[in-house]
């Protein structure tokens, strides 16, 4: 993949930039292979499943990038999992897993852009953040129920976080860029049920609830949070009539941390409706975040500086869509076979 930046503009200032030749570029080439290979046996009533992934980027840094050495960034990712049944209804599992996340191409730029009194920045130096996680699960099934529970804990190293800083001492004007500065753990209990009442409706509930812990330095300090958070979900599906089907989805984000301080939840609500209008043509009608309640109010004290902001984020949109299937009918094809 390949992504390219350009920030400001030389020439005449009158003419607000229009057809100027720009006064800097910053590109680069992304490149990512990934190989995955996985193994599984039985060890008495456990099944074993091993799986390791192997993935390499590759990062070439184009013309007027000087001094932006290029990389290849190579991370082995093991995974082990192990699974038992008690009864026909219910089953056990323990699991380890690393995983990664990249930087993306935005984080990686370091061309300057200013907005209002901030100056932000990106950090071409930027490496993946790394989680290891421990899981223990418990899975339930019934006629009309599926009720499952995973106890987890797991480690987080180079996060990848938002800093800010004053440009100068007692300087009014903050540089906001992102580092690597990150590191904490986090534990918790992710519960979800989900109910079949009968051919019409289904309900389903899930509840992520965990305690953050995570150290930022911040002005030359070691800053250290902490808070109780959840996300929760609600799907609720109704079907009043064969090829007609209603559906909302409810997403209650809880709050988050933030280099210095504290970011609020928010909520959300999707409704869609789904229609046969034929046998190959379907309508599906979406509209997401019914209420326009994607609302974040951050806060952030420190030594330097304190923040209040709000960010409002206009997701109220509808969506129209058409999806109609070629090929043959598989009703009429099967009453057709001998």
């Amino acid at each position: 993949m390949q992504s390219a930046y350009q920030a400001g503009a030389v020439g005449d200032p009158g003419d607000g930039g229009f057809g100027a030749t720009p006064a800097a570029r910053f590109g680069l080439n992304r490149t990512l292979s990934a190989g995955y290979a996985s193994y599984q046996r039985l060890l008495g009533p456990w099944l074993v499943k091993g799986g390791l992934r192997v993935e390499l980027m590759a990062t070439r840094f184009l013309a007027a990038a000087d001094g932006m050495p290029d990389s290849n960034d190579l991370r082995w990712l093991p995974s082990l999992s192990l699974g038992r049944d008690l009864s026909p209804e219910s089953r056990v599992s323990l699991s380890y897993t690393r995983r990664i996340d990249r930087p993306t191409t935005e984080q990686l730029n370091p061309l300057q852009t200013i907005v209002g009194a901030t100056t932000i920045l990106g950090n071409t130096g930027l490496r993946p953040s790394r989680t290891a996680s421990v899981a223990a699960g418990y899975t339930y099934t019934a006629a009309k129920v599926t009720a499952s529970g995973t106890l987890y804990a797991r480690r987080l190293t180079d996060d990848i976080v938002d800093y800010r800083y004053a440009a100068a001492p007692g300087d009014t004007a903050l540089v906001s860029t992102v580092e690597n500065a990150g590191s904490g753990t986090s534990a918790g209990l992710d519960l979800a049920v989900d109910f079949h009442l009968g051919p019409d409706w289904a309900i389903g509930l899930s509840s992520d609830l965990s305690r953050v812990r995570e150290s930022i330095p911040v002005g030359g300090e070691n800053y250290t949070g902490a808070l109780f958070t959840h996300l929760t979900k609600v799907n609720l599906t109704w079907t009043p009539a064969e090829g007609d089907r209603l559906q909302l989805q409810a997403q209650l984000h809880g709050r988050s941390l933030e280099a210095g301080g504290t970011r609020s939840g928010y909520q959300s609500v999707t409704l869609s409706y789904g229609h046969d209008v034929t046998s190959r043509l379907k309508l599906i009608v979406t509209a997401n975040d019914v209420f326009n309640g994607v609302r974040r109010v951050t806060w952030i004290d420190t030594p330097q500086y304190r923040e209040r902001s709000e960010l409002a984020v206009p997701g109220r949109i509808v969506y129209l869509r058409l999806a109609y299937r070629l090929g043959g009918d598989e009703n009429k094809a099967g009453a057709a076979a001998p």
